[in-house]
């Protein structure tokens, strides 16, 4: 099997994972070693750089940021004109969004996102190349639950142009799932699992119903809080010091305010994982120098008051989905911000269930596109992004002596596993789907607990597996339903 790769782009970082002949998947570093590469592109005459080399002052006003979310084709106006308002690069809307990128004595660039994006693709394009040597590479990509399909073919079209074959794009919170193997189970299991991406301008939390192994969205709700918010919380705490220290505000000064967020999303980075962090800065605000340290108590003073705008798309989506938090089961973790201790801390505390973060969360994302490139390989077959499947339309409701189960809507074939006790040698089985109704019954020898499997089949048939625990004798028998 040929190495297949997931690709994610974000707004603030993108990532690499390779799905292995071995069946494992791997997240590739860049040429700096890094396993996530910054999504900053900067842009000028002699060269077009992508990833940390360029981020420094000099270029800040030809370093592109956030390009993904101009690839929108539903922005509206009014997010377009905060992007413009936030983007460091001059932003013109009159034929089409274009970025403005002008140096002196030189004729202006124009850029559009989708060059932008061709761009960062690329780079992952040759991160991917060096790993296993080869230049004809396919890839599944992840994409918002909220973009329309005229979006993913304008990403699908940017990662073509790259040199990438996509064999699919898939949506952010599922990869997720598929990144931890959740449906995976040899016997199905039905859950509900909560995913909470928290990037770096905007937070999600998507509910997912999985059953038999489909994995269906029951709601999703982002909001426009993210990690960035966390960084200029840090960076005011550092000018408040160095204000109070110098007496000198650095505020005035453009530079002086880079240099403070530069040092501030260093040390958020760092006190992720110790207790303490200190920082140089040098030329700080006139010329003075400023060494200043920041513990992990300190940070976690500045994240209490923004904890409830980063929770609020969990209550958001849970209620959407007509669902309480000890209806969920699993809850994962997914973006680079949840490596901070006080975050997941904060958003594992509204659940009893497990909390998944094993994997590093800005790389989950990555790693579950890699999972679905090597499903899709192992398949043999060419996957649309819209494809009829049979389905159930409506839910079956079954009885097996006293018992009463319901076979929800899903993909046909359809599971579900029981047990029921059996205090006589007959077992009745009753069901119906609105007025079509259908009975069998099943002889049994001893009577006994039987655990019991169905499953409705695209011919339209019910398939009912009894075994009884006592006497080890399976006992088969169908319903001839024509389920609809």
């Amino acid at each position: 099997m040929a190495n297949t790769f997931g690709l994610y782009v974000g707004n603030s970082t993108a990532s690499i994972a390779i799905f292995k002949e071995e069946r494992k998947v791997e997240v590739l570093a860049n040429e700096a070693g890094d396993r996530v590469t910054p999504t900053v592109v900067t842009l000028s005459h002699e060269e077009k750089v992508v990833g940390p080399t360029s981020v420094s002052f000099s270029k800040a006003f030809c370093t592109v940021a956030n390009n993904k979310k101009l690839l929108d084709t539903t922005l509206t106006p009014e997010d377009l004109e905060l992007c413009i308002e936030q983007s460091s690069v001059p932003i013109s809307k009159e034929n089409g969004i274009t970025y403005t990128i002008s140096e002196t004595d030189q004729k202006p660039l124009l850029y559009t996102p989708v060059q932008v994006a061709v761009l960062i693709f690329k780079k992952l394009y040759n991160i991917g190349v060096s790993a296993c040597g080869e230049k004809n590479l396919s890839c599944v990509i992840c994409a918002p639950h909220s973009w329309n399909d005229d979006t993913r073919v304008v990403l699908k079209d940017a990662a073509e142009e790259a040199g990438w074959k996509v064999l699919q794009i898939i949506n952010e919170a599922p990869a997720a799932l598929l990144a931890y193997h959740i449906g995976f189970e040899k016997v199905p299991q039905e859950m509900n699992v909560l995913v909470y991406r928290l990037g770096g301008i905007s937070c999600e939390a998507s509910v997912i119903k999985v059953e038999s192994g489909l994995y269906s969205t029951l709601s999703s709700f982002e909001s426009q809080t993210g990690g960035q918010t966390i960084v200029t919380a840090l960076k005011d705490h550092l000018v408040e010091e160095f204000a109070r220290k110098f007496y000198l505000d650095p505020t005035e000064s453009r530079k002086s305010i880079w240099k403070f967020r530069v040092a501030a999303q260093s040390m958020l980075h760092t006190l992720s994982t110790v207790p303490m962090c200190s920082r140089f800065i040098e030329s700080a605000c006139e010329g003075v120098d400023f060494n200043v340290s920041v513990s992990v108590a300190r940070l976690n003073s500045l994240l209490s008051p923004l904890l409830p705008a980063f929770s609020q798309p969990i209550h958001k989506a849970l209620e959407a989905a007509n669902l309480k938090a000890s209806d969920i089961s699993k809850i994962i973790l997914s973006g680079g911000c949840l490596k901070i201790p006080k975050i997941r801390s904060h958003v594992s505390s509204f659940f009893d269930c497990e909390a998944l973060c094993s994997i590093p969360p800005d790389e989950v994302l990555a790693c579950g596109a890699a999972e679905q490139a090597g499903l899709i390989c192992n398949l043999g077959i060419a996957l649309k992004s819209a494809e009829e499947i049979p389905f159930l339309a409506s839910p079956v409701i079954m009885k097996l002596n006293n018992e009463e189960i319901t076979l929800e809507k899903n993909v046909i074939p359809s599971f579900k596993q029981l047990n029921i006790r059996a205090d006589e040698e007959v077992v009745n089985i009753s069901v119906n789907q609105g007025s079509v109704e259908g009975k069998t019954k099943l002889d049994i020898d001893v009577p006994s607990e039987l655990k019991v499997n169905l499953k409705v089949t695209s011919q339209g048939e019910i398939l009912i597996e009894a075994l009884n625990k006592t006497s080890n004798e399976s006992i088969k028998g169908f319903i001839d339903f024509h389920v609809d």
